[in-house]
């Protein structure tokens, strides 16, 4: 299964930092609920 995930901010464009930031979190919990790998 795949998913997408838009990003955005409705104020100013999002850095690549917090972009990442918020991926890892999502990421983190997707891991942790459901044990999720990713593909590489």
């Amino acid at each position: 299964m795949s998913r997408q995930i838009v990003y955005q901010n409705r104020q100013r464009n999002l850095t690549n930092e917090e972009v990442s930031k918020i991926r890892e979190k999502i990421l983190e919990a997707l891991k942790k609920k459901f044990k999720v790998k990713l593909k590489e």
